[in-house]
């Protein structure tokens, strides 16, 4: 027989697992939804793709920069441009340009992986960069650069010519985003193609 006192800790021991055992609810197979405290937790344990969905790579390269020509025994590589690659984007023609923040430059290849030319050279100057961040191939194949920290913003023709460059009003920009608690942005976020752009503010703390 159980005292009264043995009564009271059995009963507290049987409400203190019901909290510790969470009630569980099977959805579908390896998804387990179950409550905590009024908190809904769901755990997944089944991959989101099929195993037939998943993403496979042709042996074949489809595009190839740089190479040796081994039969004449001379380089083509121009492979050795192609290194801090901040952005890559196609050509109407099929060429791809190719924005390298370590050369400061833009370089465009053909479809068979020659280099064709390089857009713009490091540099304060017009058709010049600082810290190239962001690369657009806009209607027509005109080539846009973004400078970083607020830098210029240059439109080129795919030959390398300059076409037009224009400056953003950094003062502008901070006052449209400053607020006692977040720290104003430091550089264009993302480019859209109608030219406007999105900044990235964070708090202050």
């Amino acid at each position: 027989m159980l005292r009264p006192r043995a009564w009271r800790a059995l009963t507290l021991a049987l409400v203190g697992a019901a909290c510790d055992r969470p009630t569980a609810e099977d959805r579908s197979p390896g998804v387990v939804v179950r409550d905590s405290a009024g908190i809904e937790i769901v755990e997944n344990y089944v991959p989101q793709w099929d195993p037939d969905d998943f993403w496979t790579l042709d042996p074949e390269p489809e595009f190839v920069i740089g190479g040796y020509d081994g039969l004449h025994g001379a380089s083509n590589d121009s492979s050795h441009l192609v290194w801090r690659i901040w952005e890559v984007a196609p050509l109407s023609d099929g060429r791809l340009a190719m924005l390298s923040a370590g050369e400061r430059q833009v370089f465009l290849f053909e479809r068979s992986g020659a280099f064709t030319n390089a857009i713009g050279r490091p540099g304060r100057g017009p058709g010049e960069f600082f810290g190239p961040e962001h690369l657009q191939v806009l209607p027509g194949d005109t080539v846009v650069v973004w400078d970083a920290f607020f830098g210029r913003v240059s439109r080129f023709h795919p030959s390398g010519r300059l076409l037009q460059e224009r400056s953003i009003d950094v003062g502008a920009v901070i006052a449209a985003t400053r607020t006692a608690g977040r720290r104003p942005p430091e550089t264009v976020h993302r480019p859209l193609p109608d030219g406007s752009f999105l900044v990235q503010v964070r708090r202050a703390d």
